[in-house]
């Protein structure tokens, strides 16, 4: 395996002298990627990419000798028969009711001969052999076209309980087939910006302007969103933790009870509900009972359910409709994207919940600080 590094050390020197803080750049790494912060405003974000490195290895396809490239930390696209090449997936926070485009500020490439790229094997469930899954090459590998046509590509916007988002696609690398080229993009800067002439899709409709977010949530918004905390899109959040919603079916009413008990002990304001006494029967009941205290202004973070699918029933999934618990908490915008936390406790017998309650309660009162949980 061949491993490639810029030819040359590029120096940037950083002039900080008056300038807003929001336009103090801030560095991220994925491995092989550089992800540069330039500036944050009400109006656009603008952010760098620099590939620092990548790898290479020859693969054998159907007796055609083929390459395979690889960016450390990133994933790879994969639509079936097509370039399998590597691409980066990063979301920004953007203006609720925005509709967004990008300009390409600057851009370095270099090009490559290259032997013919390895085709993805395409998407597939787990149960199938990735080694049972024959290659194949599209028509494109006849033609004198670039794949992917582009370096940069907006996904549709999503909502993520407190903040509006987006996802910006990098492919720093393009084929062509006919040439036997790589067209490497080295460097791009992008902004990202509201368009004032197009239409806003998945708008985030506030009941309250946003003053704070979420306790619980913002280590989830600084993982996922690169601009997050800078300029316009640096939020406080709120001192107190979330509320937490407890549904249990009537079997095992007497059971929730010290688990109940401890939750308030510890300071959470804990809500509980008998299924299907008071949420109503069947998952769509459950789901519109969830979605009515998440849109209370007292809101919603946690939910926990009690019992088997047989006592307290899931939900199916929207595009395979497999049952997912998770869909429960889609709470906010037209999305996929989770808006609260929701876990399931799936006992045997109610002797079996006393038990299982009686751990958790112990593991919160009395946590276990010795080797195993440190790493040491």
């Amino acid at each position: 395996m061949k491993s490639y590094i810029n030819r040359k050390t590029i120096y940037y020197i950083l002039i900080i002298l008056l300038i807003p803080a929001s336009s103090i750049a801030q560095w991220l790494n994925s491995g092989g990627i550089k992800t540069n912060i330039l500036s944050v405003t009400s109006q656009s974000t603008k952010v760098e990419y620099i590939l620092t490195n990548y790898d290479e290895r020859t693969v054998d396809v159907n007796g055609i000798e083929c390459v395979q490239y690889q960016i450390p930390g990133s994933i790879v696209l994969m639509e079936k028969g097509m370039p399998q090449l590597p691409s980066d997936r990063r979301s920004i926070v953007i203006p609720d009711f925005a509709a967004t485009n990008y300009s390409i500020v600057n851009a370095e490439y270099e090009l490559k001969e290259t032997l013919p790229v390895i085709p993805s094997k395409g998407h597939f469930t787990r149960n199938i052999d990735p080694d049972s899954v024959p290659f194949e090459f599209n028509e494109f590998y006849t033609t004198n076209n670039w794949y992917p046509e582009e370096n940069i590509l907006l996904d549709i916007p999503y909502i993520v309980r407190d903040l509006r988002g987006q996802t910006i696609q990098f492919n720093p690398m393009q084929y062509n087939p006919a040439e036997g080229m790589l067209r490497i993009c080295k460097r791009i800067v992008v902004e990202v910006f509201n368009d004032f002439g197009g239409q806003a899709v998945n708008p985030f409709i506030r009941n309250n302007p946003l003053e704070a977010v979420d306790k619980d949530f913002n280590e989830v918004y600084k993982s996922l969103f690169i601009n997050y905390g800078i300029g316009e899109f640096d939020y406080t959040p709120l001192e107190e933790t979330g509320r937490l919603l407890i549904i249990y079916p009537t079997t095992f009413s007497s059971n929730i009870t010290p688990f109940y008990n401890w939750k308030v002990e510890r300071g959470l304001t804990t809500l509980l509900a008998e299924y299907p006494t008071q949420t109503g029967t069947g998952s769509t009941a459950i789901k519109n009972y969830i979605q009515n205290l998440y849109n209370s202004p007292e809101g919603l973070t946690f939910i926990i359910l009690v019992g088997e699918a047989s006592q307290i029933p899931t939900i199916n999934g929207q595009y395979e409709s497999a049952p997912s618990d998770p869909c429960y908490i889609k709470l906010a915008g037209s999305d996929a994207y989770p808006d609260a936390f929701i876990s399931r406790i799936s006992p045997t017998s109610a002797a079996n919940l006393d038990y299982v309650l009686w751990k958790l309660i112990r593991y919160e009162k009395y946590p276990d600080t010795g080797r195993t949980l440190h790493g040491i």
